[in-house]
């Protein structure tokens, strides 16, 4: 099971308030030449071989660096003015979340309440 993390604008990532809208999320994903707007991602799990699908408006493709043949991919889905992805345990991945987060002026948090900073180090506030 892949960890989430959640890129929000709030005190606590299950707040409703300050959200961060669909249309800006689309905005910089349309200005960000890693980020692909996609109706549908489809992936196989590397370890079970099953096949996920995730659909919606504003899910965003990321393809990561390349290291020794094998990609950190991920998907960040726009869900009720937050931004969800898995797979926060690869740097590169948690990097390049970081990165948004700064440019909407948000911070990336764990389900259970952490905040992540690029070089994968957390603390709670």
């Amino acid at each position: 099971m892949v960890y989430e993390l959640i890129i929000h604008r709030r005190k606590f990532w299950m707040d409703e308030d300050n959200p961060i809208d669909l249309n800006t999320w689309i905005e910089l994903c349309r200005s960000d030449p890693d980020l692909t707007i996609e109706e549908v991602v489809m992936a196989q799990n590397p370890k079970t071989g099953e096949q996920i699908r995730i659909e919606g408006d504003g899910t965003a493709f990321w393809e990561g660096p390349s290291k020794g043949g094998e990609r950190d991919n991920t998907c960040f889905s726009w869900d009720r003015g937050a931004i969800r992805f898995g797979g926060g345990h690869e740097l590169a991945i948690l990097a390049k979340a970081c990165k948004i987060a700064e440019a909407l002026g948000a911070r990336v948090q764990g389900v259970e309440g952490e905040f992540y900073r690029a070089d994968g180090s957390h603390y709670y506030d």
